[in-house]
Protein backbone atom coordinates (compact mmCIF):
# COMPACT_ATOMS: atom_id res chain seq x y z
CA UNK A 1 0.00 0.00 0.00
CA UNK A 2 1.71 3.63 -1.13
CA UNK A 3 0.87 6.37 0.99
CA UNK A 4 0.19 8.31 -1.93
CA UNK A 5 -3.60 7.65 -2.06
CA UNK A 6 -4.32 9.43 1.18
CA UNK A 7 -2.18 12.41 0.26
CA UNK A 8 -4.04 15.88 -0.50
CA UNK A 9 -3.10 15.86 -3.99
CA UNK A 10 -4.34 12.27 -4.70
CA UNK A 11 -7.58 13.27 -2.54
CA UNK A 12 -8.25 16.52 -4.66
CA UNK A 13 -10.26 18.07 -2.30
CA UNK A 14 -10.98 21.82 -2.72
CA UNK A 15 -12.41 21.63 1.19
CA UNK A 16 -9.03 21.02 2.45
CA UNK A 17 -6.75 22.54 0.03
CA UNK A 18 -7.26 25.91 -1.61
CA UNK A 19 -4.41 24.60 -4.38
CA UNK A 20 -6.76 22.71 -6.01
CA UNK A 21 -9.15 25.12 -7.36
CA UNK A 22 -6.28 27.47 -8.09
CA UNK A 23 -4.63 24.98 -10.37
CA UNK A 24 -8.38 24.57 -12.07
CA UNK A 25 -8.47 28.89 -12.81
CA UNK A 26 -4.60 29.13 -13.81
CA UNK A 27 -5.21 26.40 -16.14
CA UNK A 28 -8.40 28.58 -17.25
CA UNK A 29 -6.02 31.61 -17.33
CA UNK A 30 -3.55 29.86 -19.69
CA UNK A 31 -6.14 29.14 -22.10
CA UNK A 32 -7.27 33.19 -22.49
CA UNK A 33 -3.32 34.17 -22.63
CA UNK A 34 -3.05 31.91 -24.99
CA UNK A 35 -6.05 33.41 -27.05
CA UNK A 36 -5.34 37.00 -26.21
CA UNK A 37 -1.77 37.28 -26.35
CA UNK A 38 -0.60 39.94 -24.17
CA UNK A 39 2.95 41.63 -23.51
CA UNK A 40 2.65 42.29 -20.13
CA UNK A 41 0.31 41.10 -17.26
CA UNK A 42 0.42 42.22 -13.39
CA UNK A 43 -1.07 40.31 -10.42
CA UNK A 44 -2.39 42.30 -7.50
CA UNK A 45 -2.36 40.08 -4.61
CA UNK A 46 -0.93 39.66 -1.14
CA UNK A 47 -0.91 36.27 -2.36
CA UNK A 48 3.24 34.49 -2.95
CA UNK A 49 2.41 31.12 -4.03
CA UNK A 50 0.10 32.53 -6.54
CA UNK A 51 2.48 35.08 -7.85
CA UNK A 52 5.13 32.30 -8.33
CA UNK A 53 2.60 29.94 -9.70
CA UNK A 54 1.88 33.03 -11.99
CA UNK A 55 5.18 34.00 -12.92
CA UNK A 56 6.40 30.68 -14.27
CA UNK A 57 3.12 30.92 -15.86
CA UNK A 58 4.13 34.17 -17.84
CA UNK A 59 7.53 32.76 -18.24
CA UNK A 60 6.22 29.34 -20.28
CA UNK A 61 4.71 31.80 -22.58
CA UNK A 62 7.26 34.44 -23.17
CA UNK A 63 4.85 37.05 -21.09
CA UNK A 64 6.13 39.93 -19.03
CA UNK A 65 5.42 39.73 -15.95
CA UNK A 66 5.12 41.80 -12.27
CA UNK A 67 3.88 41.94 -9.35
CA UNK A 68 2.21 43.74 -6.85
CA UNK A 69 1.73 42.47 -3.36
CA UNK A 70 -1.41 43.94 -1.62
CA UNK A 71 -1.00 44.89 1.76
CA UNK A 72 -3.06 43.93 4.06
CA UNK A 73 -3.17 45.96 7.15
CA UNK A 74 -6.04 44.34 9.31
CA UNK A 75 -3.68 41.46 9.77
CA UNK A 76 -3.88 39.82 13.56
CA UNK A 77 -1.73 37.26 15.53
CA UNK A 78 -3.25 34.62 17.82
CA UNK A 79 -2.04 31.43 18.31
CA UNK A 80 -3.26 29.26 15.39
CA UNK A 81 -1.91 32.30 12.84
CA UNK A 82 1.47 31.39 14.34
CA UNK A 83 1.07 27.92 14.17
CA UNK A 84 -0.05 28.10 10.70
CA UNK A 85 3.42 29.66 10.02
CA UNK A 86 5.39 26.61 11.39
CA UNK A 87 7.15 24.62 9.04
CA UNK A 88 5.16 21.45 8.08
CA UNK A 89 7.71 19.40 10.32
CA UNK A 90 7.51 21.07 13.42
CA UNK A 91 3.56 21.14 13.52
CA UNK A 92 3.40 17.28 12.47
CA UNK A 93 4.19 16.27 16.02
CA UNK A 94 2.21 19.07 17.85
CA UNK A 95 -1.06 18.22 16.22
CA UNK A 96 0.09 14.51 17.41
CA UNK A 97 -0.15 15.26 20.76
CA UNK A 98 -3.09 17.23 20.33
CA UNK A 99 -5.08 14.50 19.05
CA UNK A 100 -3.87 12.14 21.77
CA UNK A 101 -5.16 14.34 24.63
CA UNK A 102 -8.34 15.06 22.52
CA UNK A 103 -8.96 11.75 21.79
CA UNK A 104 -7.52 9.42 24.63
CA UNK A 105 -10.81 9.17 26.70
CA UNK A 106 -12.34 8.03 23.62
CA UNK A 107 -10.51 4.63 24.64
CA UNK A 108 -12.88 4.23 28.08
CA UNK A 109 -15.48 2.32 25.62
CA UNK A 110 -14.30 -0.95 25.09
CA UNK A 111 -14.91 -3.67 22.01
CA UNK A 112 -16.44 -6.69 22.92
CA UNK A 113 -19.69 -7.45 21.58
CA UNK A 114 -19.55 -7.23 17.91
CA UNK A 115 -21.56 -9.04 15.66
CA UNK A 116 -20.14 -12.54 13.88
CA UNK A 117 -23.15 -14.47 12.45
CA UNK A 118 -24.09 -14.74 8.82
CA UNK A 119 -26.68 -11.68 9.60
CA UNK A 120 -24.34 -9.26 10.58
CA UNK A 121 -23.03 -6.27 7.97
CA UNK A 122 -20.21 -3.81 8.95
CA UNK A 123 -20.26 0.08 9.01
CA UNK A 124 -17.75 2.62 9.11
CA UNK A 125 -19.27 5.75 9.55
CA UNK A 126 -18.95 9.32 11.27
CA UNK A 127 -20.06 10.08 14.29
CA UNK A 128 -21.70 13.37 13.25
CA UNK A 129 -25.18 14.43 11.64
CA UNK A 130 -26.58 12.77 14.08
CA UNK A 131 -30.38 13.49 15.50
CA UNK A 132 -29.82 14.95 18.68
CA UNK A 133 -32.81 14.66 20.40
CA UNK A 134 -33.43 10.56 18.93
CA UNK A 135 -29.68 10.25 20.77
CA UNK A 136 -30.47 11.51 24.05
CA UNK A 137 -33.44 9.29 24.37
CA UNK A 138 -30.79 6.77 23.75
CA UNK A 139 -31.63 6.08 19.74
CA UNK A 140 -29.35 5.66 17.31
CA UNK A 141 -30.06 7.91 14.43
CA UNK A 142 -27.72 8.86 11.55
CA UNK A 143 -28.92 11.20 8.60
CA UNK A 144 -26.02 10.33 6.64
CA UNK A 145 -27.83 6.86 6.56
CA UNK A 146 -31.09 7.82 7.49
CA UNK A 147 -33.59 4.79 7.61
CA UNK A 148 -31.05 2.34 6.18
CA UNK A 149 -29.87 0.85 9.85
CA UNK A 150 -33.80 0.53 10.81
CA UNK A 151 -34.65 -1.37 7.67
CA UNK A 152 -31.61 -3.99 8.09
CA UNK A 153 -33.05 -4.40 11.33
CA UNK A 154 -36.36 -5.32 10.39
CA UNK A 155 -35.14 -7.93 7.87
CA UNK A 156 -33.35 -9.49 10.91
CA UNK A 157 -29.94 -8.36 9.99
CA UNK A 158 -27.07 -7.23 12.71
CA UNK A 159 -25.03 -4.15 12.44
CA UNK A 160 -21.54 -3.41 13.46
CA UNK A 161 -20.07 0.62 13.78
CA UNK A 162 -17.09 1.82 13.83
CA UNK A 163 -17.24 5.52 13.87
CA UNK A 164 -14.94 8.74 12.83
CA UNK A 165 -15.66 10.56 16.25
CA UNK A 166 -16.05 14.29 15.51
CA UNK A 167 -16.32 17.08 17.44
CA UNK A 168 -19.19 19.09 16.31
CA UNK A 169 -22.34 21.65 18.10
CA UNK A 170 -24.63 18.25 18.54
CA UNK A 171 -21.82 16.27 20.00
CA UNK A 172 -19.17 19.34 21.43
CA UNK A 173 -17.10 16.55 23.80
CA UNK A 174 -15.68 13.00 24.35
CA UNK A 175 -18.10 12.83 27.30
CA UNK A 176 -21.17 13.20 25.19
CA UNK A 177 -20.26 10.86 22.36
CA UNK A 178 -18.96 8.20 25.05
CA UNK A 179 -22.18 8.46 26.55
CA UNK A 180 -24.22 8.37 23.97
CA UNK A 181 -22.63 4.94 22.57
CA UNK A 182 -23.34 3.52 25.87
CA UNK A 183 -26.57 3.95 25.70
CA UNK A 184 -26.93 2.45 22.04
CA UNK A 185 -24.76 -0.39 23.15
CA UNK A 186 -27.50 -1.03 25.58
CA UNK A 187 -29.47 -2.35 23.25
CA UNK A 188 -27.37 -3.69 20.57
CA UNK A 189 -29.86 -6.12 19.10
CA UNK A 190 -32.04 -3.77 17.54
CA UNK A 191 -29.61 -0.51 17.17
CA UNK A 192 -26.35 -1.95 16.21
CA UNK A 193 -23.07 -2.29 18.48
CA UNK A 194 -21.07 0.35 17.77
CA UNK A 195 -17.14 1.64 18.79
CA UNK A 196 -15.35 4.53 17.83
CA UNK A 197 -11.97 4.13 15.88
CA UNK A 198 -9.88 5.76 18.84
CA UNK A 199 -10.91 3.62 20.93
CA UNK A 200 -8.33 1.58 19.98
CA UNK A 201 -5.53 3.73 20.45
CA UNK A 202 -2.04 2.55 22.42
CA UNK A 203 1.01 3.44 23.50
CA UNK A 204 2.32 0.88 20.78
CA UNK A 205 0.45 2.73 18.07
CA UNK A 206 1.42 6.35 18.67
CA UNK A 207 5.08 5.26 18.98
CA UNK A 208 5.01 2.96 15.50
CA UNK A 209 3.13 6.18 14.02
CA UNK A 210 6.45 8.55 15.12
CA UNK A 211 8.23 5.77 14.31
CA UNK A 212 7.31 6.03 10.51
CA UNK A 213 7.05 9.64 10.20
CA UNK A 214 10.46 9.98 11.49
CA UNK A 215 11.47 7.46 8.75
CA UNK A 216 9.50 9.68 6.26
CA UNK A 217 11.04 12.95 6.86
CA UNK A 218 14.54 11.44 6.23
CA UNK A 219 13.51 9.91 3.22
CA UNK A 220 12.07 13.20 1.86
CA UNK A 221 15.04 15.30 2.25
CA UNK A 222 16.69 13.56 -0.86
CA UNK A 223 13.34 12.96 -2.29
CA UNK A 224 12.25 16.44 -2.66
CA UNK A 225 15.18 17.45 -4.79
CA UNK A 226 14.80 14.90 -7.45
CA UNK A 227 11.11 15.46 -7.48
CA UNK A 228 11.76 19.63 -8.07
CA UNK A 229 14.15 18.33 -10.90
CA UNK A 230 10.98 16.57 -12.45
CA UNK A 231 8.88 19.54 -11.95
CA UNK A 232 11.13 22.29 -13.61
CA UNK A 233 10.81 20.04 -16.78
CA UNK A 234 7.31 19.86 -16.81
CA UNK A 235 5.26 21.49 -19.54
CA UNK A 236 2.55 22.46 -16.41
CA UNK A 237 5.41 22.39 -13.84
CA UNK A 238 3.88 26.35 -13.25
CA UNK A 239 1.22 24.88 -10.96
CA UNK A 240 3.66 23.29 -8.40
CA UNK A 241 3.40 26.62 -6.33
CA UNK A 242 0.08 26.07 -5.48
CA UNK A 243 0.68 22.55 -4.34
CA UNK A 244 3.88 22.60 -2.20
CA UNK A 245 1.95 23.09 0.66
CA UNK A 246 -0.01 19.93 0.27
CA UNK A 247 2.92 17.72 -0.83
CA UNK A 248 4.79 18.98 2.30
CA UNK A 249 2.00 17.87 4.43
CA UNK A 250 1.26 14.70 2.86
CA UNK A 251 4.61 13.51 3.37
CA UNK A 252 5.72 14.85 6.28
CA UNK A 253 3.12 17.45 7.76
CA UNK A 254 0.22 16.82 9.62
CA UNK A 255 -1.77 15.34 7.00
CA UNK A 256 1.36 12.56 7.01
CA UNK A 257 1.05 12.00 10.53
CA UNK A 258 -2.72 12.03 11.00
CA UNK A 259 -2.56 9.56 7.95
CA UNK A 260 -0.33 7.20 9.67
CA UNK A 261 -1.95 7.43 13.00
CA UNK A 262 -5.10 5.95 11.34
CA UNK A 263 -3.32 3.12 9.37
CA UNK A 264 -2.55 1.79 13.02
CA UNK A 265 -6.27 2.11 14.20
CA UNK A 266 -8.19 1.20 11.49
CA UNK A 267 -5.52 -2.09 11.23
CA UNK A 268 -6.08 -2.63 14.75
CA UNK A 269 -9.95 -2.38 14.69
CA UNK A 270 -9.87 -4.34 11.57
CA UNK A 271 -7.67 -7.23 12.92
CA UNK A 272 -9.76 -7.11 16.30
CA UNK A 273 -13.19 -8.21 14.55
CA UNK A 274 -14.62 -10.90 14.02
CA UNK A 275 -14.82 -11.48 9.84
CA UNK A 276 -17.34 -9.66 8.56
CA UNK A 277 -19.13 -10.77 4.95
CA UNK A 278 -19.95 -7.23 4.12
CA UNK A 279 -19.25 -3.73 4.92
CA UNK A 280 -20.28 0.08 3.84
CA UNK A 281 -18.79 3.00 4.25
CA UNK A 282 -19.57 6.21 4.00
CA UNK A 283 -17.70 7.37 0.29
CA UNK A 284 -16.31 10.85 0.23
CA UNK A 285 -13.14 9.83 -1.27
CA UNK A 286 -11.03 10.88 1.74
CA UNK A 287 -7.41 9.37 2.45
CA UNK A 288 -8.63 7.69 5.22
CA UNK A 289 -11.10 5.15 2.72
CA UNK A 290 -7.81 3.99 0.85
CA UNK A 291 -6.24 3.06 3.58
CA UNK A 292 -9.83 1.32 5.08
CA UNK A 293 -10.00 -0.47 1.98
CA UNK A 294 -6.46 -2.15 1.47
CA UNK A 295 -6.67 -3.20 5.62
CA UNK A 296 -10.19 -4.83 5.12
CA UNK A 297 -8.84 -7.22 1.86
CA UNK A 298 -5.67 -7.55 4.24
CA UNK A 299 -7.64 -9.06 6.71
CA UNK A 300 -9.77 -11.10 5.10
CA UNK A 301 -13.26 -9.64 5.34
CA UNK A 302 -15.67 -10.24 2.42
CA UNK A 303 -17.32 -7.82 0.20
CA UNK A 304 -16.90 -3.56 0.59
CA UNK A 305 -19.72 -1.74 -0.82
CA UNK A 306 -18.77 2.46 -1.27
CA UNK A 307 -22.02 4.42 -0.07
CA UNK A 308 -21.72 8.22 -1.51
CA UNK A 309 -24.51 10.03 0.98
CA UNK A 310 -24.77 12.90 -0.91
CA UNK A 311 -25.36 14.06 -4.95
CA UNK A 312 -22.11 14.43 -6.38
CA UNK A 313 -21.50 17.82 -6.96
CA UNK A 314 -19.97 19.31 -10.66
CA UNK A 315 -16.18 19.99 -10.01
CA UNK A 316 -15.78 18.09 -6.66
CA UNK A 317 -12.72 16.19 -7.95
CA UNK A 318 -12.41 13.97 -5.21
CA UNK A 319 -14.98 11.96 -7.00
CA UNK A 320 -13.10 11.95 -10.46
CA UNK A 321 -10.03 9.88 -11.52
CA UNK A 322 -7.77 8.97 -14.11
CA UNK A 323 -9.51 5.55 -15.92
CA UNK A 324 -5.92 4.03 -15.91
CA UNK A 325 -6.28 4.34 -12.16
CA UNK A 326 -9.55 2.04 -12.20
CA UNK A 327 -8.25 -0.36 -14.30
CA UNK A 328 -4.37 -0.65 -12.92
CA UNK A 329 -3.05 -3.95 -11.74
CA UNK A 330 0.03 -2.84 -9.96
CA UNK A 331 0.79 -3.86 -6.80
CA UNK A 332 0.38 -0.22 -5.41
CA UNK A 333 -2.53 0.63 -7.05
CA UNK A 334 -4.92 2.64 -5.56
CA UNK A 335 -7.51 0.29 -3.52
CA UNK A 336 -10.69 -0.29 -4.88
CA UNK A 337 -13.87 -1.24 -3.39
CA UNK A 338 -16.12 -4.37 -4.88
CA UNK A 339 -19.34 -2.51 -5.62
CA UNK A 340 -19.81 1.64 -5.28
CA UNK A 341 -23.91 2.18 -4.45
CA UNK A 342 -25.92 4.48 -6.52
CA UNK A 343 -28.56 7.24 -5.08
CA UNK A 344 -29.45 8.65 -8.90
CA UNK A 345 -28.99 8.07 -12.54
CA UNK A 346 -25.62 6.56 -13.00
Amino acid sequence: FSLWWMSLLAEKSYLKSTGILDCLRLLALRDLLKQYNPRYVELVSADLTLSEAMRLLCVSLNIGFSWNPKVLNNRSWNIRSILKKLPPVIKAPIFLVRHIIRRWPLRRVKAKDWFSDENSIFFFSYFIHLDREACISGRFYSHQWEDLPKLLHKFGKHTNWVHHFLFSPTVPDTATGIRWLKSFNMDAQNQGFHQFLDSFLNIKIVLKTLQKWFKHVCQMSWINQRLQESINNHPIGWLWPLLKQDWKSSVYGTVAIENLIWMGLINRALASIPRQRLGLYLCENQGWERAFIHLWKKHGHGQLIAVPHSLIRYWDLRYFDNQEIWHSKDALAQPLPNKIALNGNA
